[in-house]
């Protein structure tokens, strides 16, 4: 699924450029969060997805595609991997560089600066959705993971099969309004089905593949007008949580998330 009619590149490059873009960007106990100052709320994330490549990489060059202000470096480099990160907003890329010391340009992908064949991780989190021209930064991508090495991708599915998705769409068909008051900040959709279809048609071979069901935003995220309505979906979205997560489940691909481990199909 894509968002139709198409905006220009250019409008696109500008929003991911403000400086404000990553101010309300984390959704924590304490409220509403900076990607910066709540960037600590996300580190067991990070350690989950660094646990499942070390299943496949004790060691290597890491690159993280969109890594924003570098939490994910910082923790991967803590992790034993010499990371680098390519980053479009220039005030997330400063500060990884400045004051985290990382290795971080500020531009596109297709302006990195480097060999093919560089890098044996390519991370990209909640960065498929937003490329304007995805089909050719995948390309890229093929260019410059090194031989044997592996694509790790955290994808949000908007549109799931979990129980909680389900009570939203009847929901959707008893409401007499049914545009939302923003525009979609995602350009492209996946889902469980569609998100390996792209990667297999890309040239890529899935290694591992895991959907699971993320818990609801805290209350505190609402601010102070909290209503009933969101108290009821908060329980409502975990315990949807906890049913897609359940082991003997699993084979059903319920839940908002996926995460991807694919590697570069090899030609004959």
């Amino acid at each position: 699924m894509f968002l139709n009619p198409f905006p220009d590149i250019t409008l696109i490059d500008d929003l991911y450029a403000q400086d404000d873009y990553f101010d309300a960007y984390h959704a924590t106990t304490e409220g509403i969060k900076s990607y910066i100052d709540g960037m600590r709320s996300y580190n067991s994330i990070d350690t989950n997805i660094i646990n499942i490549i070390h299943r496949y990489k004790e060691h290597g060059r890491l690159l993280d595609i969109g890594c924003a202000g570098g939490r994910f470096l910082l923790n991967a480099r803590n992790a034993g991997f010499e990371v680098y990160g390519i980053e479009p907003n220039k005030k997330m890329a400063d500060f990884a560089v400045t004051k985290l010391g990382l290795k971080v340009s500020c531009g596109k992908l297709s302006e990195l600066n480097t060999q093919s064949g560089s890098f044996d991780i390519i991370h990209l989190s909640d960065v498929l959705e937003h490329l304007p021209e995805i089909r050719n930064t995948m390309e890229i991508i093929k260019g410059l993971l090194a031989k044997n090495g592996i694509v790790v991708i955290q994808q949000p599915m908007l549109y799931n099969n979990s129980f909680f998705n389900a009570l939203l769409q009847i929901n959707m068909l008893l409401k007499s309004d049914r545009y939302a008051p923003n525009p979609p900040a995602h350009l492209w959709e996946f889902n469980h089905a569609t998100l390996p279809r792209f990667l297999n048609k890309s040239g890529f071979e899935i290694v591992q593949m895991e959907v699971r069901e993320t818990r609801a935003k805290p209350l505190s995220a609402y601010g102070q007008s909290v209503s009933i309505k969101n108290r009821i979906s908060l329980q409502v979205k975990n315990i949807s949580c906890f049913l897609s997560n359940l082991s003997f489940l699993k084979w059903l691909k319920l839940g908002d998330r996926a995460i991807v481990i694919c590697k570069k199909r090899e030609t004959v």
